[in-house]
């Protein structure tokens, strides 16, 4: 039964490491973990986000590349 408070003790601890080091977060691993869970729901949107925009970039980009070639081909029609 010891081995399992100090397992617990341990994991609270190590919650407590990962939150900034305000009081309200010692001694209170629900907390601990919800604060956890809130920052990787933020670094994930913040990369979907992130992502969405390089595709749009990516696809306008190649959207001027075919509006170049389009205009190339014609002057050299001309």
């Amino acid at each position: 039964m010891n081995d399992q408070v100090m397992t617990y003790e341990s994991l609270c601890y190590e919650l407590e490491k990962l939150t900034p080091n305000g009081s309200e977060y010692h001694q209170n691993p629900k907390q601990c973990l919800q604060f956890i869970q809130d920052r990787l729901t933020n670094a994930r949107r913040i990369a979907m986000q992130a992502i969405q925009q390089r595709n749009e970039m990516i696809q306008e980009n190649n959207t001027l590349k075919t509006r170049i070639a389009e205009l190339e081909r014609g002057n050299k029609s001309e």
